[in-house]
């Protein structure tokens, strides 16, 4: 007994990129079901998917080896204060400053320990913080401006945000 369910739709397309949103929703029974949503994005010369925490130096992201094919990145505090500075850009309509500023107040210590997951915009760099389905906050995006990723972003992710500006 239970479900499971996935939708994925393409959120952001250039010539060089796509953007896709992977919503889940996933009930096992008991109190607490499983509902968020990640995005992905592939290089559209390639085909592949692009991992974008790769993107960053060694002061926005530490490698994390594990045991088995693949590692994954720590996004350092620095760097979640610039993704976070602005508040949510998904917030509720009407949702301003106020909102937004106590929603960081609430969340700064957990935005800072747990994983993130990245897209891209016309806008810039898509930020979502992986926590818990439990934890009361829910769902969230951050936009970042690509002219604030460039301390943060290594040769990899400085062509990367090239191409995605040459639209």
């Amino acid at each position: 007994d239970g479900n499971y369910s996935t939708t994925s739709k393409p959120v952001f397309v250039s010539d060089a990129w796509l953007t896709t949103i992977e919503s889940y929703d996933i009930y096992c029974g008991g109190a607490h079901p499983s509902h968020g949503f990640y995005y992905r994005t592939f290089d559209r010369r390639t085909g592949k998917e692009v991992d974008l925490a790769g993107w960053f130096n060694e002061a926005g992201a530490e490698y994390q080896p594990s045991e088995g094919d693949e590692g994954y990145f720590t996004i350092l505090p620095p760097l979640v204060e610039v993704i976070i500075e602005m508040g949510p850009s998904d917030g509720e309509p009407g949702d301003g400053p106020a909102e937004r500023e106590l929603f960081l107040e609430e969340c700064r210590e957990a935005l800072n320990t747990w994983s993130w997951r990245f897209g891209l915009s016309s806008a810039g760099l898509l930020a979502v913080p992986v926590w818990p389905p439990s934890y009361g906050p829910g769902r969230a995006t951050f936009t970042v401006p690509c002219e604030d990723l460039g301390p943060f972003l290594n040769d990899a992710g400085k062509a990367g945000l090239a191409r995605l500006r040459a639209r």
